[in-house]
């Protein structure tokens, strides 16, 4: 099984957003009176900084809470509804983000080539990617190579969450949904002061879904039934008018329904008597466990501070997300092969900025950023074929891989003219990578693997932007990214990865027609990708245990 999406060839496509009187950007202003009757001014802050999104050289997609709501976006995965060229896709052991077609690279082990951030923080574990939405202020994403403004650096693009402060004002939301299969939903949201300086909040949001989408043939049982809960809050510490602290907090426990099952495909078959094959489209037929839980944790702490020349901003952030997979794995009702899968993640992160102030000629920014990456399989266990014991192991892998990575970027933006400005931007990342596990076969043979490397590497972005008339936008960029290199420690004899490279060429316009009634934005662009990493599974003849491992 191969996953490249259009990654394997140069890419060229464009993308179009036209708009009537709807607004599509992160937070509306109130129009000025020659925009009354028409597209409201969007403000963004992918460039660290609030600008209309018509004059970032950016291809940029963006939504309000409101907006979010009245589309349907309630969790990660609904992000595609409102984000053209993105797909967001569900897999056995984590998400799948394609931004333009790029990502779906590596296994469960590796960090996404999109880098997601909730409030600042990196998300770097892959099932910590699928979590729902209760208190969104705003989404935003950026296509495209991204690094010389955040704090990982990405290939394909940057998705950015940003949650509700708390406020002093004491405010609440409740909401109760009841949906097909059973479904019930919950979700609260309360916000108010707590001391003179100090406000806080709470969001709640709780999922059960009682009846399977289909049935286990085998057996009777329903099939794929989910449920999960997630809860998050904030303190806002405000000493005085330009200094803020905010400490937040999330847990979350999710049984995804998706993850509860498997069949294989029409037309196919699989081990065992006649009658194995496909089922039904939500049907399963199979006597082994297939289940998925996921567990995440996070702590962090960002503090902002107005110093008159500069704003300086701090985050730190520490995570634990634990997967814990179950499946038959000949999805039927043969007695061959159960994977137990217990996949821990610890991240650790700070990042210091210091960014340009609003009345600067010149828009700059300028970080440093440290990621700790622990990533475990604690243990993989395939054990049969006894069907009701599953009593022996016929492999068994315990391994580790720890990534140190250490960076520093910068980007500006100068005015050449009235009109024309140049965006430069720089970042050097070091990426210290090792690993370590132990394979033991079903002989009780244990074999040791370790190995250690480290990945350098300097990336740039280049842009002009020209402003024709106060409704039409010109801009061309040159952005190269860079995917780390790996180790595959599902499949610990394999050898370490390569890091993947990217080049960008892409330009466009952005323009407001008729009196700012219809908004029309068109961007092209041109991926040049060396080094590509991608997921395959290579099936020849009677494969190791292990081998499968390499798809996940």
């Amino acid at each position: 099984m191969i996953d490249i999406g259009n990654r394997k060839k140069l890419l060229l496509a464009a993308g179009v957003a036209l708009c009537g009187v709807v607004p599509t950007g992160a937070r509306a202003q109130d129009p000025t009176p020659e925009q009354a009757g028409g597209i409201e001014e969007i403000i963004v802050t992918a460039q660290r900084t609030g600008q209309n999104l018509q004059k970032v050289p950016i291809a940029i997609s963006a939504i309000t809470s409101a907006m979010a709501e009245n589309m349907g976006v309630r969790a990660s995965q609904d992000i595609t509804i409102a984000a053209p060229a993105v797909t967001f896709s569900e897999t056995g052991s984590g998400a799948n983000i394609n931004i333009r077609g790029v990502g779906a690279s590596g296994s469960t082990v590796d960090e996404s080539a999109n880098a997601l951030y909730i409030d600042g923080v990196y998300q770097a574990a892959s099932p910590g990617l699928l979590f729902n939405f209760n208190n969104i202020e705003r989404i935003e994403v950026a296509k495209g190579p991204q690094g010389t403004l955040f704090g990982r650096n990405s290939t394909g693009g940057v998705i950015q969450v940003v949650t509700k402060d708390p406020t002093q004002a004491f405010h609440g939301d409740v909401a109760v949904g009841y949906g097909n299969y059973g479904t019930d939903t919950e979700k609260l949201y309360l916000t108010g002061g707590l001391a003179k300086d100090l406000a806080g909040d709470i969001a709640v949001y709780r999922e059960h879904q009682a009846d399977g989408w289909g049935k286990n043939v085998l057996n009777g049982a329903d099939a794929y039934r989910g449920r999960s809960l997630a809860i998050r809050s904030k303190l806002k510490f405000t000493p005085d008018e330009d200094t803020d602290i905010v400490a937040s907090g999330m847990y979350s426990k999710t049984y995804p329904a998706a993850g509860q099952g498997g069949s294989i495909l029409p037309g196919e078959r699989t081990t065992g008597t006649p009658g194995t094959g496909n089922t039904g489209f939500y049907n399963i037929n199979y006597d082994g466990r297939f289940n998925k839980e996921i567990e995440q944790k996070q702590l962090s702490l960002t503090a902002r501070r107005d110093l008159g020349w500069a704003r300086l901003v701090n985050i730190a952030a520490y995570s634990q997300t634990v997967l814990d997979l179950a499946q038959d794995r000949d999805i039927g009702p043969a007695s061959t092969v159960q994977v137990d899968i217990h996949y821990p993640v610890k991240t650790f992160s700070e990042e210091l900025q210091l960014l340009s102030p609003a009345s600067s000629p010149i828009s700059w920014a300028a970080g440093l950023f440290y990621f700790r990456i622990r990533t475990a399989l604690d243990p993989l266990v395939y054990s049969g074929p006894s069907v009701t014991s599953r009593a022996f192991p016929t492999q068994r892998i315990v391994a580790s891989a720890i990534t140190n990575s250490y960076s520093a970027y910068g980007q500006a933006t100068v005015p050449l003219t009235d009109q024309l400005r140049a965006t430069l931007g720089l970042r050097y990342t070091i990426d210290d990578s090792s690993f370590s596990a132990l394979s033991t076969s079903s002989a009780n043979v244990t074999t040791p693997y370790a190995g250690d490397e480290v990945y350098r590497k300097l990336t740039k972005r280049f842009a002009l932007d020209y402003q024709v008339d106060p409704n039409l936008l010109i801009y061309g960029s040159y952005t190269t990214g860079f995917h780390s290199g790996l180790f595959n420690i599902a499949s610990p004899s394999q050898s370490p990865v390569d890091p993947e490279n990217v080049t960008s060429f892409e330009g466009g316009f952005k323009s407001d027609l008729f009196d700012k009634k219809v908004r029309l934005n068109v961007s092209a662009f041109r991926y040049r990708f060396k080094g590509i990493q991608i997921r395959a599974l290579n099936n020849l003849g009677a494969c190791p245990p292990s081998a499968p491992m390499a798809q996940i």
